[in-house]
């Protein structure tokens, strides 16, 4: 069980990351751009409501509730055939890998979702370590290293991330994992996995991605459109093979105002490297709900796909993973459109059949 821990120090940690700058003017002003100050009103009245609820054990699911009550965002589970239910009675450890559309509403729809399920101390979320400053989220978060992260910090994080995952596997049951590392941007063109594979610098796979682009079963695949997730890390696959979980792809729905994407669209045309548009995802996370025209988009919906037993990922040819990565986002991209379990059951076994059959092939070959 996790142990309760007095939470109002951290919530003043929390509200010393708005020291950004000693100049007094660009504190203030970073602080407005990044509303920490609303976000700490907010902070200081869920923290008063929690210190008075007589329910020490279940801080998580108020914290959660009184956020997205606040935040006027609700969450629908599309799963008819009891997927989640099903996998939460078998008392095993999983990792759930999801789309990232919002950057920060989807992950407490999902979280809560998930902690409903397995119950909140089953619970653990890997995330940006930015995020551990969240008062009443921290005992349930795992860090993990952003993807610019310098190679020698990125190993030493992840030597603390296996140690954590092996430490809390006894205990955890359910492990939340975003594979794009950064929420979803807008596209001008539709994205098909044979186009994205075809454009992936996939160095000697690159023959074999063609072979892949050409498959049967990817021709009825449907492509992306507009909001999607940027390319996938595979690292998702090498943590489910280290500490033995099967992964289960998940989908769920919702999109960012045109503002933050039409930012995105002009930080790449002027070249530069610094996400822009992520300095706008607070303001997105707090004022959406204020718009009449996002009231249809609060409501979140989440479907499960099929699960990728470890038998599945342990035959997986080694040096696919980045192959399998790409493949596995535009899958969860392909959920909400099938209509029952079975549908999505048969695309994966498949595509994990002729994927192996080409492997072998391109063994033979070499």
């Amino acid at each position: 069980m996790v142990q309760q821990k007095d939470l109002g120090q951290e919530t003043a940690n929390f509200r010393l990351q708005a020291r950004f700058h000693k100049n007094p003017i660009c504190h203030f002003l970073i602080g407005r751009i990044l509303h920490i100050p609303e976000v700490n009103r907010q902070l200081d009245s869920y923290d008063k409501i929690i210190r008075e609820s007589e329910d020490k054990q279940g801080e998580l699911a108020l914290f959660l509730e009184l956020v997205l009550t606040d935040l006027e965002t609700d969450w629908e589970l599309c799963d008819p055939a009891g997927t989640l239910q099903s996998l939460s009675r078998q008392n095993r450890p999983i990792l759930l890998v999801s789309n990232h559309p919002l950057g920060g509403r989807d992950g407490l729809a999902l979280l809560d979702c998930i902690s409903q399920i397995w119950g909140s101390h089953h619970v653990k979320a890997l995330v940006n370590e930015f995020l551990l400053t969240i008062p009443y989220l921290k005992e349930f978060f795992l860090p993990i290293s952003p993807a610019k992260m310098e190679s020698h910090r990125r190993m030493e994080q992840l030597r603390r991330l296996n140690t954590a995952l092996e430490q809390n596997m006894e205990c955890s049951k359910a492990y939340l994992f975003f594979p794009a590392g950064l929420c979803s941007r807008r596209h001008d063109e539709p994205l098909s996995l044979q186009a994205e594979l075809k454009q992936s610098n996939m160095g000697s796979l690159s023959d074999d991605t063609n072979a892949v682009a050409e498959m049967s079963l990817l021709q009825n695949w449907q492509p992306l459109r507009q909001v999607y997730d940027l390319p996938w890390q595979s690292s998702f696959l090498r943590l489910g093979r280290k500490h033995r979980l099967p992964i289960l792809p998940l989908h769920i729905s919702g999109r960012n105002s045109n503002n933050f994407y039409r930012m995105a669209r002009l930080r790449r045309k002027l070249g530069l490297r610094f996400n822009w548009e992520m300095l706008l995802l607070p303001g997105e996370f707090l004022h959406n709900r204020r718009r009449s025209e996002y009231q249809e988009k609060c409501r979140l919906k989440i479907t499960p796909g099929a699960l990728l037993e470890l038998e599945t990922i342990s035959q997986w040819p080694s040096g696919y993973d980045r192959l399998w990565a790409q493949m596995c986002k535009h899958y969860v991209y392909q959920l909400p459109q099938w209509q029952n379990a079975d549908m999505a059951q048969s695309n994966l076994a498949d595509l994990d059949r002729q994927i192996r059959t080409l492997a072998q092939t391109a063994a033979r070959k070499r």
